[in-house]
């Protein structure tokens, strides 16, 4: 699975088969892993998906690359939600 953090400076992306995978890379950047995602409205793609103490998501990113996770620190968000 692919997974993007969209912040101020760009886009990082990164592959991870399991979401144990994913929090050890999203740590290695520096985020810390809060909680995994056990929202049973939200899409079942979400549902199961590690969320981060400083970023909004798990979001669905698509799946122009295979299934994608997406990410936003606030900032980007802001920027993308509310300025656009």
């Amino acid at each position: 699975m692919r997974y993007e953090i969209v912040h101020s400076g760009g886009v990082q992306s990164f592959e991870a088969d399991t979401v144990e995978a994913a929090i050890t890379e999203f740590d290695y950047r520096g985020y810390a892993f809060h909680r995994i995602n056990a929202n049973r409205y939200q899409r079942a793609e979400l549902q199961g998906q590690s969320m981060f103490a400083t970023l909004i998501g798990p979001m669905w990113g698509g799946d122009r690359h295979g299934m994608t996770m997406r990410y936003e620190t606030q900032q980007a968000y802001n920027h993308l939600s509310i300025e656009a």
